[in-house]
């Protein structure tokens, strides 16, 4: 059995699993800060697609056969709307503000619910609305943003769009691939993202506004940036993903897109304890409230929590 094939196969295996992405995502913002630094945000996509699929490849060349249409379509799908979130998402990076970055990366858990119920006619549950309201609150304090200065720039713009996709990508998720193989389901995903970004390389750099291409190509291929790419490829978005995958599968996908914002809390603990960061209010208070937020989450398909409501 492959790393990748490991089973999670009730809710609080899920939730555990959610968790433990939740603590390696908390590191993914510092890594994708030192790639920012050495690889234009298209050539990063694509690197760091195309050695995950490679990854996946490996690990299910013995189970491609288990492909089927249905799999193929809706990870097609749901990769063309992660790629555009994440692609968007970098290049807003480039002209916005790390707490602005944040802040909008995370409206994905506002729009799970509702995308749920117009895609599927789940409508959200009083606690599903609760710990999304309390989700936005936490991250609004937590990114420090000052509402009366928060003027949406073409960075910010593309940073909530980014967002919107995200939610979408849950979403669909968690509708249409409940049956699905998770490892297969990402690699194909990523094979989809690999693609796409290696034609946005390109595309991006051929079009030109005021005489500068949208997005440059630039990289720097000594042995750290590569060796922090590959980390990222085979531990933040294979390994990672697929987790999710597996987890959302048993999970209300509005849980799912309400804890992932708590990676912001592990990203600030580790900026105060490296000392890139100071311990603020603003931190306490935010990621306090998107804790809880996130354990109210945890307890929707929790036994204890069915017994106590019957």
């Amino acid at each position: 059995m492959s790393m990748l094939n490991f089973k999670i196969n009730n809710a609080p295996k899920a939730y555990a699993a959610l968790w433990f992405v939740v603590l390696v995502w908390g590191t993914a913002p510092l890594l994708n800060n030192y790639m920012v630094q050495n690889f234009s945000p298209s050539v990063s996509l694509f690197g760091h697609s195309l050695l995950s699929f490679l990854t996946l490849l490996i690990f299910n060349v013995k189970t491609l056969k288990e492909l089927d249409r249905k799999c193929v379509g809706i990870a097609v799908l749901t990769g063309v709307f992660n790629m555009l979130a994440t692609l968007l998402q970098s290049i807003g990076l480039l002209y916005t503000t790390p707490a602005n970055y944040a802040f909008l990366e995370n409206l994905s858990c506002a729009v799970v619910p509702f995308a749920l119920w117009i895609l599927a006619g789940k409508k959200p549950t009083v606690l599903n609305m609760i710990t999304v309201v309390l989700c936005m609150v936490g991250v609004f304090i937590l990114s420090g943003v000052d509402i009366r200065t928060f003027d949406f720039g073409k960075g910010d713009i593309l940073c909530g769009v980014a967002g919107l996709l995200y939610g979408i990508n849950i979403a669909l998720t968690g509708i249409y691939a409940k049956d699905v193989k998770p490892s297969l389901f990402i690699l194909i995903q990523m094979l989809t993202a690999t693609v796409l970004s290696f034609g946005n390389i390109f595309l991006l750099n051929g079009i030109h506004v005021g005489g500068e291409p949208i997005v440059g190509i630039w990289y720097n291929l000594a042995p750290m940036p590569i060796f922090v790419i590959a980390l990222y490829a085979v531990v933040v978005l294979a390994f990672c993903w697929t987790i999710r995958t597996k987890a959302i599968q048993i999970v209300n996908p509005t849980a799912v897109a309400v804890i992932m914002p708590t990676a912001a809390i592990v990203t600030s603990i580790i900026s105060v304890v490296i000392g890139t960061d100071v311990l603020s209010r603003n931190l306490v208070i935010g990621g306090s409230i998107g804790f809880v937020a996130a354990l109210l989450a945890s307890f929707d398909k929790l036994p204890i929590i069915k017994k106590t409501v019957a």
